[in-house]
């Protein structure tokens, strides 16, 4: 979102700031990258995460989690 407003604001001097070496599509790329990235992310190691805090309730004896409203 920097990089938008930056490129809006400062108009055809964006690319000097911004060192998009001339590649307009830089900061669609950085994005979709870290769209999938966080994606990707969150199926692997939510898994692990459950588990680790599982282990830890069962460490302090507290069991099962409880629904919260």
């Amino acid at each position: 979102l920097f990089e938008w407003q930056m490129a809006v604001s400062l108009g055809p001097r964006t690319h000097d700031f911004l060192g998009t070496q001339g590649d307009v599509w830089d900061t669609q790329e950085d994005m979709a990258t870290c769209l999938v990235g966080s994606v990707v992310s969150l199926l692997l190691m939510s898994g692990i995460h459950d588990r680790a805090l599982q282990k830890l309730r069962t460490m302090r004896g507290q069991g099962a989690p409880t629904a919260r409203p």
